[in-house]
């Protein structure tokens, strides 16, 4: 899912996003306040707590540079600078605010970080390409029967088919099903022929009105009769961003605004888990084998790892050289995780192999890098020993009224990756 930019640093207060903001806000306006005054060391204190409430905001480390270099600590200036690099490759390192740090060995190094970040990588090939119109395509499911793709649409609202033959039929879509909004999640029950999806009222959707914020709905469409069997809708402020099913059918939801994971339960939407205290902004979900273990991805600082049994939440630790910010699918595959990452500059796709526990990364390889196509990675899905994702879905054909501009998108693309042990 797209995330959208943040112009105003705490404009995060409104939408949610931020577990601490009183305590954000405090050190943040404390450290503006001591920059003023030239007080340099309590600047640059105030920067480090403001980033470990809030990790990984441009504008933090920004000023956190600044901080570092004000007071001499070229350790602080160095490490949060490759933080920053890894984030955005195509960062202006020749800028003269880095000036103080040419000379040191370190930041030559980091230089060559970027230039490794920005070499395009293409382990994947176009699996299908097909012409989706203004669907805008943020999701996509696949029926083992028909075999054929199902695309969930945000702008138009609407879920389609692609058949084998390349035919495109419309399933449903919001003039027959009013409460249907921007589809973020969709996954087909194979035992039932259930097509569930989860929808979220988004400005980029038909229709939008102000009066439909903070509106999300969980649909269950029946492939066999052609009907909605389920259709539940919720108006607390949730952004539905993933769904996923159980082995048994069950259903989870994944909601970025209040940081919680949903279940469906006898035609009701019920809280699973509550991830507000390590969560910034909930995406994707993820089972492992046995579905003992819950693998979520925050679009802010990484991966956790949730213990079904006690409901125990890790955070799955990284090597260094590997950005934990922006990621938004995470899909698991034997002892893996495959992890689309689109809130960094390049976009990646990548594939971890985990430790025995779970907890952390064993090894890593890039599936897709700095690619034309990669455009704005968003979901796929494992399909026998591939994985099939969406490369380019067109959040950038939108203009500043959100209106989407059909000469700025492209057709639809999935790639797929023979997945490698």
């Amino acid at each position: 899912m797209k995330k959208i930019s943040i112009v105003v640093l705490f404009a995060f207060v409104s939408t949610g996003l931020l577990g601490q903001v009183d305590s954000l806000q405090y050190y943040y306006q404390a450290a503006m306040d001591a920059n003023k005054a030239q007080d340099y060391e309590t600047f640059t204190k105030s920067l480090v707590r403001a980033n470990d409430l809030r990790p990984n905001h441009p504008t933090i480390l920004r000023h956190l540079i600044n901080g570092a270099l004000l007071t001499g600590n070229k350790d602080l200036a160095i490490n949060t600078l490759n933080n920053m690099v890894l984030m955005n490759a195509e960062l202006d390192l020749a800028d003269s605010a880095y000036t103080m740090l040419h000379t040191d060995p370190r930041f030559t190094q980091l230089t060559g970080v970027a230039k490794k970040l920005n070499q395009p990588i293409e382990q994947c090939e176009i699996g299908l390409e097909t012409e989706l119109g203004s669907l805008h395509p943020e999701t996509i499911a696949y029926h083992d029967t028909s075999k054929s793709f199902y695309f969930g649409g945000v702008h138009n609202r609407e879920i389609v088919k692609v058949s084998p033959d390349g035919s495109i039929t419309s399933i449903l879509d919001y003039k027959k099903l009013p409460s249907l909004m921007a589809v973020m999640g969709i996954e087909i029950d194979h035992q039932n022929n259930i097509l569930w999806a989860c929808t979220t009222a988004l400005p980029q959707i038909k229709d939008y009105s102000d009066s439909l914020a903070g509106t999300s709905t969980v649909i269950a469409f029946d492939l066999n009769i052609g009907e909605v069997v389920e259709n539940i809708s919720i108006s607390d402020g949730n952004t539905f961003g993933d769904l996923i099913l159980d082995s048994k059918g069950k259903v989870y939801l994944s909601d970025g605004q209040s940081n919680k994971v949903f279940t469906v339960s006898n035609g009701k939407l019920k809280p699973y888990i509550d991830l507000t205290k390590e969560i910034l902004n909930l995406q994707g979900l993820a089972f492992n084998g046995d579905e003992s273990l819950l693998y979520v991805s925050d679009y802010i600082s990484g991966i956790y790892r949730v213990d079904l049994a006690t409901m125990k939440v890790d955070k799955v630790q990284f090597p260094k050289d590997i950005p934990t910010k922006g990621i938004d699918g995470v899909y698991w595959y034997d002892g893996n995780l495959i992890a689309l990452q689109n809130g960094t500059n390049p976009k990646r796709v990548l594939q971890f192999e985990l430790e025995t526990d779970g907890k952390s990364i064993k090894g890593s390889k890039i599936i897709a890098q700095a690619l034309e196509v990669l455009n704005e990675p968003t979901q796929g899905l494992i399909l026998n020993k591939e994985f099939w994702f969406i490369a380019n879905s067109p959040w950038a054909a939108y203009n500043k009224n959100n209106e989407f501009l059909m000469e700025e998108a492209s057709p639809t693309v999935l790639m797929k990756y023979a997945i490698k042990k």
